[in-house]
Order: C-alpha cells, then sequence, then structure tokens
C-alpha cells in the first residue's frame, strides 16, 4: 500500500495519464508535517487530480518522474 508520512500519504506509484485542460491548481501555503521534505512542499502550486468524498482534502502529484501522488488537507492549501 501507501507510504504515510505526516498527513499527505503517499499513495504509490501510477501510470495513468492524468488530462492537462480546465485543471484546478492548488498552492501550498503550510506543511502539514514536520518532516524537512514536506516544508519543501510550500510555496509550490500543483494540480487537483481529486477530491476526496468529503471535499477536506485534495490528490496532488508530488513527483511526476517518480509518479509520487498524495492526498493534501485543504487546511493547507489556497486555490489558484
Amino acid at each position: 500500500m501507501g507510504k504515510e508520512m505526516g498527513e499527505l500519504r503517499v499513495l504509490g506509484i501510477s501510470k495513468i495519464k492524468t488530462q492537462k485542460d480546465n485543471v484546478k491548481r492548488v498552492l501550498v501555503k503550510s506543511s502539514p508535517s514536520i518532516d524537512v521534505w514536506f516544508n519543501n512542499l510550500v510555496g509550490e502550486s500543483f494540480n487537483v487530480l481529486g477530491v476526496n468524498n468529503y471535499d477536506k482534502s485534495v490528490k496532488i502529484c508530488i513527483n511526476e518522474e517518480l509518479k509520487i501522488y498524495g492526498w493534501l488537507p485543504l487546511e493547507y492549501c489556497k486555490t489558484n
């Protein structure tokens, strides 16, 4: 399964291509983790690939080369 790091969960590897047209973007305004690696995400903007059932987090691609995806709680991001 995925690897959990703070509230940002790494979901694993996916080879599914995502549509780039009319994609919503979010900007990470604060880190959901005390992990230094996740602090580097602050200020970065990401395509929103999905929203969870309760509209509390969005799915983002953290690393396109490695196909690493994660769920980012909405309290840590603002829409672009």
